[in-house]
């Protein structure tokens, strides 16, 4: 027998393998979520969340402060005080406590050694160091 047939014959069973395994393979894009902890998760929330106005209208998903609670709006709503009535008619609902900002009014130093680790056509990584003077 030909060693060179052999050889080719090898190449495409081994192409038409790996085509097959490529088809039936889900290919999804890869993510990495970055989540802070919880402590941080109410820090921002709380930095988000304007006090609330009751001429305001609020529509779903808006923050307010009141009372020393964090609320989020579950439908369109105005001139309903948050954390009163019943919570399952309620167009508030409870988020956690608001445990404020900070008043440290300096921003943070800049991160340092800013680089690019890799890129392709529709992505860039980035790696650097932290500022360490925040507040969160």
């Amino acid at each position: 027998m030909d060693p060179k047939l052999t050889r080719k014959k090898a190449v495409r069973v081994s192409v038409a393998a790996l085509s097959a395994l490529l088809a039936l393979a889900p290919l999804e894009p890869v993510t990495t979520i970055a989540s802070a902890n919880a402590r941080q998760q109410a820090a921002l929330a709380a930095l988000a969340a304007s006090p609330w106005v009751v001429t305001q209208v609020y529509v779903s998903g808006n923050e307010v402060s009141y009372n020393g609670n964090i609320y989020r709006a579950k439908w369109w709503t105005q001139g309903d005080t948050p954390g009163t009535g019943d919570p399952s008619s309620s167009p508030w609902q409870l988020v956690g406590p608001d445990i404020g900002g900070s008043d440290d009014a300096t921003p943070p130093t800049a991160p340092t050694n800013l680089a690019s680790t890799g890129q392709t056509a529709d992505t860039i990584t980035l790696t650097w160091t932290a500022a360490t003077d925040t507040s969160l």
